[in-house]
Parts: C-alpha cells; structure tokens; sequence
C-alpha cells in the first residue's frame, strides 16, 4: 500500500492513471497501465519541466523560505481549480501544462519544483474539510522543510478564483496541529511537525497577539493604502471568540483612520485567518 501511494504521489508519473498489485512469491509487483504513447509522453514532460524551471528562475535568490512562499504565490495565481474529471487535473500535466488542477495536481506541481530548488518536500494523501459543503473528502497537499522544520503547505486550499485580489496565506508553513484543524492524515507515515511558529501570518508580522496588536496593525494598513490583507490569531483564542473581538475593533478604529471605508470581512474561523478588503467611499473624515 505505501509503495502504491509513493508512486501515485511521485510528480514524474504523470502518464500513469493506475497501478495494479499483483501478490508473487518473490514479493509485490506493482503493474502500471498508461495514458500516452511514448512521443505524447515526452512531449509532455519537456512542457512540464520548461514551466517548472521558469518558476524556479521566478522564485528568486532568497532564503527557501522566500522561494518556497514564492513558489506557493506562483502556482496559487497561475493555475485554476478545475474538476472537471479529466485524470490530467490529478497530474503535473494539469497544473504545470494546462494550468488547471484539482488538489493533487496542485501538490505533485509543488513537490516537482521544490526538487529542482533543492529544498526536501513530500506529497501528503489525507482528508481536508469543505467548509462550503461542510463535508471531508479525500485531499492532498505537502510538507516542506524550512529551516530544518517540517511545516505543512496546502496551496489549493489557498488558491481563490482571482488571487490576485485578495491574497491567501492561510496554509502556508503549519505545524501538525495548526493543519488538523481542517485536514487528517497517517501520523505514521509521515515527518513530525512542531516546534516554532513560522506561517506566514508569524514570520510576517501579521499574527495578532492581543487587542492593541490588531488595532495598531489595521490602522497601519489602512493608511499605507493596502486594500487586502489578512491576520491570524494565536492557537490559544478560539477563533469563534476572536470572529467578534475583531468586529468590534474594526467598528471601534475606522473611525480613528481618517478615511470613510468599507471593511468587508471574509472569515477562515477553523484557521483563525481573517480577510479584510477595505473600499474608500470618498471624502476623508478630517475633510467633513
């Protein structure tokens, strides 16, 4: 079963849609059948590998943690949920050729340009939580090691319609923990993570400690004109708690800004991430 789900998790095998196991003597012989011809097959895997190495030249000279966000953002704005039922959505052929994947194409595309930069990452197979149909179904996202730490990456779960617009960070670099919070999978099967924050949220100055911390953070914001951004509260809020906290800062502080705003905001309540899009009506208030 393992060597099952390391080939149907291995990004290079695009061209194979199912394995069959057949029980010997001499052991377990795993029998693949294919999808292309041997031309169709190579064809594919230049196209593939030409659109990986512009990402890897995209992601730039920084820390693995810098390429590895950056990796994230790429694939996020540039390829398209898409299930439609063709099995290439389930492959590096959707993500990095079509630029339409379902989950598994979203992680084996990560996985494939992580190897060329060099930086240790592993396909996950588990459960994750659709909180539109409120209902688990079967999921797949990754493990990247950061600075020694093993964090989990879910870029599908990132990705929106036009991420451009409002960018997603929610599931990027969590611990074991921070992730079961909406996803399950094998304990056994894969690394331990824990230890340090390093989400986004964390290493970028966005997790918000306490009430001043928000406050502060949402003015600042607001008046260096960023229309779209997002906070995450420590583990220890429960975010139900924190969903109504956050309201009353906001109804409590626009007013402090200067500005006539809109805020709209969108909640992740079992990741404890909020979403603030912020829409100037007009006049400032000092002008009234």
């Amino acid at each position: 079963m393992k060597l099952v789900m390391r080939a149907s998790s291995n990004p290079e095998l695009f061209f194979v849609n199912r394995y069959n196991c057949m029980h010997s003597i001499t052991g377990v012989v795993i029998l693949p059948s294919y999808l292309y011809s041997k031309d169709e097959t190579d064809a594919l895997r230049a196209e593939i590998h030409r659109n990986a190495d512009i990402i890897v030249r995209n992601a730039g000279t920084g820390s693995d943690y810098d390429k590895a966000l950056m990796v994230h953002n790429i694939l996020c704005a540039n390829v398209q949920y898409t299930d439609d039922g063709e099995w290439c959505r389930h492959t590096t052929v959707g993500s990095l050729a079509d630029k339409k994947a379902v989950c598994d194409g979203y992680a084996k595309a990560y996985k494939l340009i992580m190897d060329k930069i060099g930086i240790p990452c592993l396909v996950i197979l588990g459960t994750g939580e659709n909180a539109s149909k409120g209902e688990e179904g079967a999921h797949a996202w990754n493990m990247v090691q950061l600075s020694g730490q093993w964090r989990h990456v879910d870029v599908t779960y990132d990705t929106r319609k036009d991420w451009r617009e409002g960018k997603w960070f929610d599931y990027f670099a969590l611990t074991d923990s921070q992730i079961r919070r909406d996803h399950e999978f094998d304990d056994d099967v894969y690394p331990l993570s824990e230890g340090a924050d390093i989400n986004y949220h964390a290493s970028y100055g966005f997790l918000m400690k306490d009430k001043a911390a928000f406050r502060s953070c949402f003015i600042s914001q607001i008046k260096q004109g960023n229309t779209s951004f997002s906070v995450r509260l420590p583990d220890n809020i429960p975010p139900e708690i924190g969903e109504k906290k956050i309201s009353d800062i906001i109804n409590g502080t626009a007013l402090d800004v200067g500005r006539n705003i809109q805020v709209t905001v969108t909640s992740n309540i079992k990741q404890g991430v909020f979403h603030f899009k912020v829409m100037e009506l007009g006049h400032s208030l000092d002008s009234r």
